[in-house]
């Protein structure tokens, strides 16, 4: 299974569960999340401060950075805007896969970018 996955996605099953977690845990912050150790657990990391070398590997900043970000921006954006997950980090342009090995975005889908 996991090599008809790769070959049809381009992507290994670890590096797709990594994106989705990456994802969760960027829309939990858009939304306000203030437990980073609760939220860490959640997803499934083993602990906050993998959570964040996770988030500042993709991102490039720590979640409580992404979420301070977040709370300014948030005010600003209209209520129509899509989550940050799919559409960037206010303002903060994830990695590319390419060179980090983790993405942020889902394949197919370009970060919107300031």
């Amino acid at each position: 299974m996991s090599r008809v996955f790769t070959a049809v996605t381009g992507s290994t099953l670890s590096a797709h569960r990594d994106r989705l977690r990456l994802a969760r845990v960027l829309d939990r912050l858009s939304e306000g999340e203030r437990d980073l150790a609760g939220l860490a657990r959640e997803l499934g990391f083993a602990d906050q401060s993998h959570m964040t070398r996770a988030v500042r590997r993709a991102a490039g900043l720590p979640p409580g950075r992404l979420r301070a970000l977040l709370d300014v921006t948030s005010a600003e954006r209209p209520s129509h805007q899509p989550h940050m997950a799919a559409s960037g980090v206010a303002g903060v342009r994830p990695r590319d896969s390419a060179t980090s090995g983790n993405s942020v975005v889902p394949r197919g889908r370009r970060p919107v970018t300031a």
